[in-house]
């Protein structure tokens, strides 16, 4: 009886867990392929729809790096006084014609470069009261002849000279240090503003508010502010 149960039942035990194993496995497996062709494309639709939803945004790093959360201090047209300025000790009054562009603290201390906003031909690079270093570029957007100022560089990091056509994208220099002669004694940001009329006038700020139609918010025309996109 002990070598009938050895040779015989529990062999065919075996064999009959290993058959019912074997089944349940296969009834997995065609479970996990028994997948509607249907099915299947619209989960590929969803996907590529996901993706084409949330595209590359090169327009983020120009002028700066991560441009979406630096304009949190000075913005178009504010009217700033040292009484209700963002920044400590404000040394300017009135209403503001651009916008500025503010570092983090890590880079308070390394080369911030700045990148041409559009293209066009370089009319001015000197040193300015207020500013420090400063470029001027002449170009042409959406159908609108601006020159695009760029404050508080460091004038000994521009490589391109007046006349010489910059391509946007194209790295026009680095940020002044901060509290020096490159930002004239400022903190280290950059200032970026948008004038209209063909004539030079670089000023950071005006006293009358209609003077502001001389220039435009650089957020309504091709740099990211905080989560919108303008071009």
């Amino acid at each position: 009886m002990e070598k009938f149960l050895t040779y015989i039942i529990v062999p065919l035990a075996m064999g009959c867990m290993f058959f019912v194993f074997l089944t349940r496995e296969r009834a997995v497996q065609g479970e996990q392929t028994l997948i509607p062709d249907d099915r299947f494309e619209m989960a590929m639709i969803e996907v590529d729809e996901n993706q084409s939803i949330i595209p590359e945004d090169p327009m983020q790093d120009i002028p700066l790096k991560n441009m979406r959360d630096r304009v949190i201090l000075k913005s178009f047209g504010m009217m700033i006084t040292p009484q209700n300025s963002p920044v400590s000790p404000e040394r300017f009054h009135g209403y503001h014609t651009g916008v500025d562009l503010e570092v983090s603290e890590d880079e308070k201390e390394i080369r911030v470069p700045v990148y041409a906003v559009c293209d066009g031909a370089m009319i001015a690079k000197e040193r300015v009261g207020g500013y420090g270093g400063v470029v001027v570029q002449e170009c042409v957007l959406q159908d609108i002849k601006m020159r695009v100022i760029y404050g508080h560089l460091s004038l000994g990091s521009i490589g391109s000279n007046v006349s010489d056509h910059i391509m946007r994208g194209e790295q026009i220099g680095i940020l002044g240090s901060g509290y020096s002669e490159e930002t004239d004694f400022e903190r280290k940001h950059l200032h970026l503003s948008f004038y209209v009329k063909d004539q030079r006038d670089m000023r950071g700020y005006v006293q009358d508010q209609n003077e502001l139609s001389q220039w435009v918010d650089p957020c309504e025309h091709i740099i990211l502010c905080g989560s919108r996109r303008f071009e």
